[in-house]
């Protein structure tokens, strides 16, 4: 039995074996899965299968069409949902804060690229363009709504500049400029988590240690 459970933990899907090893994981929100297979809301709002072999290695990554139920309603649903997967590629702007204790990123804010607009910037001395949403706020927001839970997520008690984040821009004919502190050195395998929750494209993508944006 190559797959014995999968959790939703936070924004991710682990995937375990028989032995409670993680043997995968995925951004996204579970859907359901079995012995072979695990199906994850996975880069948009269309569910996608993956199929493992006896060993608990992936073999595919399907797109779901999803209408084959009887439930007219679940099948009108179901085509909203693949009709919006046509953003499901499409690069977003937003910012992000990293977890040390769970290696981890939260805390996740995005807009589709091309719904941001270009400004010009002395920082960056050119057009950029971003989520227009305030870093800071956000985070205040969410450490208010923390406050009220019983169960308390440990992680929005930190000091806000003491976490580690970033800020993902595009500069103008340019491509994406990820903005974080100097903890992405020890930390690199972050990059590819964030390239991947933002849909980035890793060849036009650069990671620069900048903390003057990101306070």
């Amino acid at each position: 039995m190559p797959i014995s459970k999968a959790v939703q933990i936070d924004d991710k899907v682990v995937v375990y074996d028989e032995n409670n090893k993680e043997i995968d994981y995925y951004f996204g929100k579970l859907c359901n899965y079995d012995e072979k297979s695990v199906t994850v809301f996975y880069g948009s709002l269309v569910p996608h299968n993956s199929t493992y072999d006896e060993k608990g290695k992936r073999l595919s990554l399907e797109l779901l069409d999803g209408l084959d139920s009887d439930d007219p309603i679940h099948n009108a649903f179901m085509e909203c949902m693949i009709a919006n997967s046509e953003f499901s590629n499409h690069p977003n702007l937003g910012f992000f804060c990293y977890d040390v204790d769970t290696d981890d990123i939260f805390c996740i804010q995005s807009k589709l690229a091309r719904e941001c607009k270009f400004k010009y910037s002395d920082e960056f001395k050119g057009n950029v363009r971003t989520f227009n949403l305030s870093f800071y706020g956000y985070w205040q927001y969410q450490c208010e709504k923390n406050n009220r839970k019983k169960r308390k997520d440990k992680r929005l008690a930190q000091n806000f500049k003491d976490v580690p984040k970033g800020i993902i821009y595009e500069k103008e004919n340019e491509g994406f400029l990820v903005c974080v502190g100097s903890w992405i050195n020890e930390f690199p395998h972050v990059k590819d988590w964030v390239i991947m929750e933002f849909n980035l494209p890793k060849d036009k993508t650069k990671f620069i240690v900048n903390n003057s944006v990101i306070k």
